[in-house]
């Protein structure tokens, strides 16, 4: 809509000012090498919302709340269940039944007392639209639910000058995606040295003007050729994003196949893509492969967890705008959709 795509970029917030603590500076001793101390005081600052408490955001949290982000909210309202277990290592066989959320906080913030962690077991679909601005979060993180509403969230949160995250794991599958707004960072490389001497590091500025979500999700593919150094992965989570809107959970096995293949054509044909792009092999991979890898779940986690230290920091290019890894072949990679 015309109100998504002329909302404002998330705005800069003040960062404190405030010296490290000699206990903070021991603690992040080795971090503080790698990208500085205004780097780490904007850790320190930001306040972190995350969506989901299943294995992609167990590694995501696991990974913020190390490098000393300020506060962190998880909000989820889902019972652990054993499903959970094998990729939520912060939760055991005694949790199922009880609030994942409030199971997970518990092991985060034995990892780093200094970071404020609250759990939240809310539906994050009743909050107000205003919960999503930037005057209760820096970022905002939604694991685990469908592209489309991801694409909700990510308008409030542009709204509310927010910058967001979405991310998600199936199988051997996982995604992310991000929009910053109007991005501003610092690079670093090695200049090219004179005969005889060193190369010294340069600091060179940039900046990158990020799409919404509904951007890339509206994009025509009429035409478009899918090369091979494009993943097709895309093009299977926009049919997931259709069979959880139209039956609001995801695809349960093989008495899901003819939903699929009716989905498949509807979502796909909606933006002019082959459906040879997400073949009947891969519907059977949707339907089989519910659960979430711990390894995948590492893997997606990392990356978007080493993509939200950039976006705090402004420090090193940002992925623009979507990651895509495929275990099966242990592939990533990074597309550019909806510009």
């Amino acid at each position: 809509s015309l109100s998504l795509i002329m909302a404002p970029p998330p705005a800069k917030r003040a960062r404190s000012e405030a010296a490290l603590s000699s206990s903070e500076a021991t603690q992040y001793d080795r971090q503080i090498r790698l990208w500085g101390v205004a780097a780490q005081k904007r850790l320190r600052s930001s306040r972190l919302a995350v969506i989901g408490a299943g294995g992609i955001s167990a590694e995501l949290c696991k990974n913020l709340v190390l490098a000393g982000i300020g506060e962190l909210t998880l909000i989820d309202s889902n019972m652990t269940t054993l499903a959970d277990l094998p990729s939520n290592f912060f939760l055991s066989t005694a949790d199922v039944g009880k609030a994942r959320a409030e199971q997970t906080v518990p092991g985060l913030q034995l990892l780093n007392p200094n970071v404020v962690i609250t759990a939240d077991t809310c539906r994050y679909s009743e909050k107000p639209d205003t919960f999503w601005g930037s005057e209760h979060f820096d970022i905002v993180i939604a694991t685990d639910v469908s592209l489309a509403a991801m694409a909700d969230l990510n308008a409030k949160c542009r709204m509310g000058g927010a910058y967001f995250f979405g991310a998600a794991v199936d199988g051997f599958v996982g995604m992310s995606f991000a929009d910053l707004g109007k991005h501003d960072y610092i690079h670093e490389r090695k200049a090219i040295p004179k005969p005889g001497q060193e190369a010294e590091t340069v600091q060179e500025e940039g900046a990158i003007e990020f799409v919404p979500l509904q951007t890339a999700l509206d994009k025509s593919w009429e035409g478009v050729k899918v090369t091979k150094h494009q993943s097709k992965l895309f093009f299977r989570y926009l049919v997931d994003s259709a069979f959880q809107t139209q039956h609001g959970r995801k695809p349960e096995g093989e008495k899901d196949m003819a939903a699929l293949r009716e989905v498949r054509g509807a979502a796909l044909g909606a933006v002019g893509a082959d459906v040879g792009l997400v073949p009947d092999e891969t519907l059977e991979a949707m339907c089989r492969d519910t659960c979430q890898l711990g390894p995948v779940c590492a893997i997606v986690g990392g990356i978007l967890a080493a993509e939200v230290i950039k976006a705090i920091s402004h420090k090193d290019v940002p992925y623009d705008n979507f990651l895509f890894y495929d275990g099966v072949v242990t592939t990533g990679q990074v597309m550019q959709i909806g510009k």
